[in-house]
């Protein structure tokens, strides 16, 4: 069954009886015992488990010791502390609950005081110390606990509050688990104390197998063996003082080192050093730690055991100084008063890879000012630093002193390295020699001169190569060999019209016309030709006038197999030839229009010639069906290039009128053109019978039945057509006229888009004669624009100096 921790945490209370040096063993009574002084602080885990466990095997209740510890006088702050380590203890998993009672674990782990973040000012979280190592103790996943997984060091010396598990077997077998008391021994039974405390654990097992002898006669002869163990690790108490972030006094477990203690304390402050930690036992100075040791070579000598009532001291630091520039760990570092500015560096952790090494400058204090030192390299071992020094180390120049450049018609062009005898010829060596396409007559040296200014230097790499002579670099020329074809223009040759891919192409030497074509993919089917034409370009360079031909135009005819005449095959382009392949005449694609509506065959046709009319369009069609309205057919057509470079010029020309008159002019990709259906039906081929182009689209509407009316009435709608009703008619049943109407701009738009406006005449106004299908539209009003405060002052400006210029012109 599982036992509740927490209920048994008055059991912790009983340690009054180890403060007295007597136990449960020898009867006594617990409530002669006074816990009014007893202190949380003072209570080590061992004690701690040990009390509870013999508690519950004396029979006493958690409310029998609440009561035996009210009526003693024990604060109930106290109460609550014991509480809180029990728990904490719980957690830890320091005790197993699986067995009967309470056992204490062979191995607890050490309790540590609260985490040094939360112990730590808020300010002190957010600093960062630039001195090297201090972070060290600043590191929440480090902590430098002792290891409980390992064997107790047989050089550990027994105390007060250590819990020893001895073990007996063979022909006898026993266990004892026994806690070193105040007085430094401990009870065995039918024996009496045996004092412990001073001794190593080789020495206090080899003592108890003596004693136990008395008992155990098998343990003279070998048929009887013993095994002492540490059960439980005592607290010991040390003082931690000097320059420290958390000076004091700390319980800590007796296998703890100097490290853990420096970790628990938060490690040196700002002023404080970590070369020289002194441990300081009974007055005198038992270890001196140089934590750089660790932090450098992972040594750490002299992390001595802490015994009780050690005292760690953290000195004031000696000699600060700081490195920066080219190093690997840029601080702030402790150095002795023997340790040299060599020494200094290998703190540092050496020199980046782009330090300059050849002089080391160190800024030092005096006693009224600083001084600039520099260091050559091979006195770093012999330079002693001082305090407050602050030692930089340059970066090399970003400037190279055998660098040489060689770019053009070289196999491997780009920076090389020479020395004082590098000559012209042995770079070109170094970088393969010479291309085939260099350009030897004159090749460029750009020379740098003591001024940083450059020097141009032509050489005849020619005569240089042809001769004994060679020309000599210096660091940081520039040398360019220039190839034929950096010194001429890039030549082409073009093609343009019917063939697959026509463009511009680099030229090529021998190249003829049927090998351009060819390169553009061959001609189309619509390419002509009876013709091909050759534009190339005039060139008389001692010419001193000039010409008024532009161009040299050569024409022969070639198949459809690129076979040309025998004059033509010889025939060479030259660069910036251009060929012109011209569309045949004779290549017409088919044409298509569609008719649509009600016709007998609607769809879409091919047109068979170019004079080819709606009537034709119609008969090839099947001609109109009985349903179709003859007033109802129109032909949409698409706009061609010059009637949209036309709109364009009218658009124009709007523009500027349109803030004045507000016009508005909408464009379409598409013209509705209304047919006159029944003369073009009844004389074929007249004016009304449009001749057809590529795209159109004829439409024939079904009878129609309706007008409509739109635009500015109170009801616009849709009526049945009454050819004895009149325009003005339809108005009336549509409500009639609004106020902002037009009624002097009425048109009417017909099936078949035409539209009729509204005429003027001396007896009033004739509107438009209605067909079914008409949709009558009122236009109204546009909004006056009101004229702004800006304008009107702007008006009556101008209209006063019009004024005055008057009356100064008389």
């Amino acid at each position: 069954m599982r036992i509740n921790i927490l209920k048994y945490s008055w059991f912790i209370l009983m340690f009054l009886l180890l403060l007295q040096g007597k136990t449960m063993a020898q009867g006594v009574d617990p409530m002669d015992q006074n816990v009014s002084e007893i202190k949380s602080s003072q209570i080590s885990d061992a004690q701690m488990r040990v009390i509870m466990q013999r508690a519950i095997e004396a029979g006493m209740t958690p409310e029998q010791i609440e009561s035996l510890a009210r009526s003693r006088g024990m604060a109930e702050s106290e109460v609550e502390k014991f509480k809180e380590r029990v728990e904490r203890l719980y957690d830890n998993k320091l005790m197993d609950e699986d067995s009967k009672g309470i056992k204490v674990n062979t191995r607890p782990k050490v309790e540590y005081p609260e985490n040094l973040e939360e112990r730590l000012p808020n300010s002190a979280h957010s600093q960062t110390n630039p001195n090297f190592g201090f972070s060290l103790f600043k590191n929440t996943d480090l902590t430098f606990e002792p290891s409980f997984n390992v064997l107790t060091p047989r050089d550990y010396i027994i105390g007060p509050g250590d819990l020893l598990n001895i073990d007996v077997w063979g022909a006898s077998q026993h266990s004892y688990q026994e806690v070193v008391s105040n007085e430094g021994s401990i009870i065995i039974s039918n024996i009496g104390p045996v004092f412990l405390s001073g001794m190593s654990k080789e020495e206090a097992g080899k003592k108890l197998k003596t004693i136990l002898s008395r008992i155990y006669s098998g343990l003279k002869d070998g048929k009887t063996s013993m095994k002492v163990t540490l059960g439980a690790v005592r607290s010991i108490q040390i003082n931690i003082v000097g320059e420290v972030v958390l000076p004091g006094t700390y319980n800590i477990s007796a296998m703890a080192t100097a490290f853990n203690a420096m970790y628990i304390a938060g490690g040196p402050a700002e002023n404080g050093s970590i070369r020289d930690v002194q441990i300081i036992r009974n007055n005198k100075i038992v270890a001196h730690i140089d934590f750089y040791e660790y932090l450098l070579n992972a040594q750490q000598s002299n992390n001595i055991r802490l015994q009780d009532q050690d005292i760690i001291f953290i000195p004031a630091y000696e000699n600060r100084v700081s490195i920066n520039g080219e190093v690997k760990r840029p601080m702030s570092f402790d150095i002795k008063p023997d340790e040299s500015l060599d020494d200094l560096i290998g703190f540092a952790g050496g020199f980046t890879g782009n330090a300059y090494t050849e002089r080391i400058k160190i800024i030092r204090n005096t006693s009224k000012e600083k001084r600039i030192l520099d260091i050559a390299a091979e006195y770093l071992d012999a330079i002693r630093l001082e305090n407050g020094d602050e030692v930089y180390i340059d970066a090399v120049l970003h400037r190279f002193e055998n660098r040489v450049y060689i770019s053009g018609a070289v196999f491997r062009p780009g920076i090389y390295a020479i020395d004082e005898s590098t000559s012209l010829k042995e770079l070109i060596k170094k970088a393969d020699g010479l291309r085939e396409d260099v350009f030897k007559d004159r090749i460029s040296v750009f020379r740098l001169q003591d001024d940083l200014t450059r020097e141009h230097i032509a050489v005849d790499l020619n005569n240089l190569l042809a001769s004994n002579l060679d020309f000599t670099l210096q660091r940081e020329d520039s040398i360019h060999i220039p190839s034929i074809h950096d010194l001429r223009e890039t030549r082409t040759i073009q093609i343009e019209g019917e063939v697959m891919h026509p463009g511009i192409y680099p030229y090529s030497e021998n190249t003829k016309v049927e090998d351009l074509i060819i390169q553009a993919g061959g001609l189309l089917e619509t390419a002509s030709t009876a013709n091909i034409e050759i534009a190339r370009r005039l060139s008389d360079n001692t010419s001193t006038v000039t010409s008024v031909k532009l161009a040299d135009i050569i024409k022969f005819p070639i198949d459809k197999s690129l076979a040309i005449s025998d004059a033509a095959s010889n025939f060479i382009l030259k660069p910036f030839d251009q060929v012109f392949v011209r569309k045949s005449p004779a290549y017409i694609p088919q044409m298509l229009v569609s008719i649509n509506g009600e016709v007998n065959f609607p769809g879409k046709y091919s047109i068979t010639s170019r004079t080819e009319r709606v009537s034709d369009l119609i008969k090839r069609s099947g001609g109109i069906t009985t349903e179709a309205y003859i007033n109802g057919a129109s032909l949409i057509r698409k706009k061609t290039q010059d009637k949209t470079l036309t709109d364009k010029a009218i658009d124009n020309i709007t523009m500027e009128k349109e803030s004045s008159n507000n016009i508005n002019i909408i464009r379409n990709e598409f013209d509705i053109i209304a047919l006159d259906l029944a003369s073009i039906l009844s004389n074929p081929g007249g004016n009304s019978d449009l001749i057809l182009q590529e795209g159109d689209s004829i439409r024939i509407l079904k009878s129609l039945q309706t007008i409509k009316v739109s635009g500015s009435v109170y009801n616009p709608n849709v009526v049945p057509f009454d050819e004895t009703q009149s325009v003005k008619e339809y108005l009336s049943n549509a409500g009639g006229l609004t106020k902002r109407s037009k009624p002097g701009h009425i048109y009417v738009v017909y099936a078949n888009g035409s539209v009729k406006k509204t005429q003027k005449t001396l007896f009033g106004r004739k509107y438009p004669e209605l067909q079914a299908g008409a949709e009558i539209i009122v236009p109204s009003k546009g909004e006056r624009r009101k004229m702004s405060p800006t304008g009107a002052i702007s008006l009556v400006a101008s209209i006063s100096l019009i004024i005055v210029s008057l009356i100064n012109a008389r």
